[in-house]
């Protein structure tokens, strides 16, 4: 695994470890207003029913039978386990429900509190003496009148009440209110939130791991792609290499053909001073050509390690147009440059360029009529890449002919050499451009340079 797939990995783990915290924060700001929820629905029942305690006073000795209505019609919803009155010696008054679950050793402190058996709300509420009125014995004697006759609501005792709640009917004092709630549909909600937060966090993780899985084989794959490249610029090169060593074997024989028989013949005669001159003139004229072709060999063969630096491409066609000024000249030729692009800052090796133009600018001069021109052009392409054309007003290149132009040792010229676009096409390889022909809109050839990126 490499350095990058290893970071990579990394950067996911991240992200998914960030995505549980936020589940996990998610869920227990659920599981806050699910308890929140349930506090506030005990809190809602207790208050009722301290309330009913305070509003009900006014029915005297008689209180505590409501108050057992008001229990048992509480004990019977679906949500509240048990509800207990008790007083401030913690004596149960009145209760309804299953109240067997509301024993704890735990003291009786205000507030909720959750239990095992449910959710616990302890009120506590203070009751006021009663008034004169509210006794009873203040509206005077009378046959079933408020005083202390015969079914009035005075001084009698009722049968089954609570003496304390007579008590602390009639002197006040503090009673106790403890609710128990039904944890039941509260449980299920926190169980399927943490379910549906743990579902989310595998699926998170499940889809973190397939884009894991996707990337690091879309990078075998650019891997394999660039290795395959490889290869067949490998194996492009041996055949360059191939066809160049073979042309090279063809180029030189003639050369030293010739040079062995005028090496014999001036041996072998004795002809006079001025025929020997030009004998020996045509010996190193051939010695000459072969050390150019070997150089040219030489030249294609070695490795190219480009160092890309800004190069402003209009100085460095000035720098050609006066370097190739008599050969432009013999043919009275003009080289004119246009800029259609954004900058003429580019990023390259400048030797290699000005190599690579100088080979294309000459094969330019040379398809030229006499009179005309040789147009380098500077194109905006895609992705912040540029096209460097050089463009003449030639015959052209055959149909036939155009795919092997950059081929070693293929030429269109008797004069040719073969190896000056091949040349152009590895030092546009190595700085990882393309070396591409096309025909020119009406007469002529178009020889470009593509891929060339803008200097920063």
């Amino acid at each position: 695994m490499t350095k990058f797939s290893r970071s990579g990995w990394i950067v996911l783990g991240l992200v998914w470890l960030a995505f549980l915290l936020w589940q996990f924060l998610s869920y227990r700001h659920e599981r806050g207003l699910i308890e929140e929820t349930v506090h506030q629905q005990a809190q809602s029942v207790a208050s009722a029913l301290t309330g009913g305690i305070r509003s009900h006073r006014r029915l005297g000795r008689f209180v505590q039978f409501q108050l057992s209505v008001i229990l048992d019609a509480l004990a019977s919803t679906p949500d509240v386990l048990a509800v207990e009155i008790l007083n401030a010696e913690q004596e149960s008054i009145v209760s309804a429900g299953e109240v067997g679950r509301l024993r704890s050793d735990e003291p009786l402190i205000p507030g909720g509190s959750w239990q095992p058996s449910g959710y616990r709300l302890v009120e506590r509420v203070t009751i006021e003496p009663s008034t004169s009125a509210e006794s009873g014995g203040s509206f005077g004697p009378g046959v079933g009148g408020f005083g202390q006759g015969r079914g009035g609501f005075g001084q009698g005792r009722v049968e089954g009440e609570n003496e304390s709640f007579e008590t602390l009917r009639r002197e006040g004092g503090e009673i106790v209110a403890v609710l128990l709630l039904d944890l039941r549909r509260a449980d299920a909600l926190l169980t399927g939130a943490i379910w549906s937060h743990c579902i989310t966090a595998v699926a998170g993780g499940l889809v973190l791991l397939g884009l894991g899985l996707a990337w690091r084989g879309n990078l075998k794959l650019i891997a394999e792609r660039n290795r395959s490249e490889l290869l067949r610029l490998e194996a492009q090169h041996y055949r360059d290499m191939g066809q160049s060593a073979a042309g090279l074997a063809h180029e030189t024989r003639n050369p030293l053909g010739t040079i062995r028989g005028w090496g014999e013949r001036l041996a072998s005669t004795d002809s006079d001073a001025e025929t020997r001159k030009q004998q020996a003139s045509l010996l190193v004229e051939e010695c000459d050509r072969v050390t150019a072709r070997i150089n040219e060999f030489l030249t294609f063969t070695k490795p190219y390690q480009p160092q890309p630096d800004r190069v402003d491409l209009g100085e460095l066609i000035a720098e050609l147009s006066m370097l190739l000024e008599p050969d432009l000249e013999s043919k009275s030729l003009k080289l004119l440059f246009s800029n259609e692009a954004t900058s003429t800052s580019i990023r390259a090796d400048c030797e290699l360029l000005r190599q690579a133009l100088f080979n294309l600018v000459q094969n330019a001069i040379q398809a030229s009529p006499d009179g005309g021109d040789v147009e380098i052009r500077q194109v905006s392409g895609t992705n912040e890449t540029c096209r460097i054309e050089v463009a003449d007003r030639g015959s052209g290149v055959p149909a036939d002919k155009a795919p092997s132009l950059f081929t070693p040792y293929f030429t269109t010229r008797a004069s040719g050499t073969g190896l000056g676009l091949a040349i152009v096409r590895k030092i546009a390889v190595a700085q990882g451009w393309s070396a591409t022909y096309s025909d020119r809109d009406g007469e002529g050839s178009v020889f470009a340079l593509e891929g060339v990126e803008y200097a920063e």
